[in-house]
């Protein structure tokens, strides 16, 4: 597998320099580094075309893996910044290995605040994003190269609910509106702060 990714790898690299991150899309609706194993330099051989390539250094600095669907082939993540909160004068996005090129999954940024976790062990991505009054958590599975939305949950501050006033904090999960306690069952499973997305320095 590693010399066939190798022999990938010039084609890649032109694939990859469409301005990383900004090439072929399908975005919905848009600490240490990896351990050198055999396994991960095996199934993230490719993305040095990436990580080396100008056109990415321009517009990120920090990076990290994960395997979203335990393929052995982990997906790259690139961010603006170390922080795990995206800002909104920072951006980041998630790629893949799909057919031979690398493909953006979704890119984030420029709202109040926004952040990937990944939960290897369900297989699933989250989006996290947060404005004033409100905060969303969109659920993703990973297979063929596409993501399939696999669930979403919404809270709302006092008067921020959009489906009528509200004196008190409200909750959604899927549109439906539910407990607390089902909310903060979801958002734990989905969320939990040991799944957060943390980056390092592209060298």
């Amino acid at each position: 597998m590693k010399k066939r990714l190798a022999m990938l790898m010039a084609g890649t690299m032109i694939v990859c320099s469409l301005a990383a991150c900004g090439g072929t899309t399908s975005t919905p609706k848009g600490n240490a580094a990896p351990e050198a194993t055999t396994e991960s330099l095996a199934g993230s051989d490719w993305y040095q075309g990436v990580l080396t390539d100008q056109a990415t250094k321009d517009q990120y600095s920090f990076h990290q893996f994960k395997d979203i669907n335990g393929d052995d082939v982990p997906e790259l993540f690139l961010s603006t910044t170390e922080a795990d909160f995206i800002g909104d004068e920072d951006k980041a996005c998630v790629m893949a290995f799909v057919d031979g090129e690398a493909k953006t999954l979704m890119e984030i940024g420029g709202n109040a605040g926004e952040k990937f976790f990944v939960n290897e062990d369900q297989g699933t991505l989250t989006h996290y994003s947060r404005m004033s009054g409100e905060g969303h958590l969109e659920v993703f599975t990973l297979d063929g190269g596409e993501l399939t939305p696999a669930g979403t949950s919404d809270t709302y501050g006092p008067q921020h609910d959009p489906n009528g006033s509200n004196s008190e904090n409200t909750f959604y999960l899927d549109g439906e509106k539910v407990s607390e306690d089902d909310y903060n069952s979801f958002y734990e499973l989905n969320a939990n702060d040991a799944n957060v997305i943390s980056y390092v320095a592209i060298q």
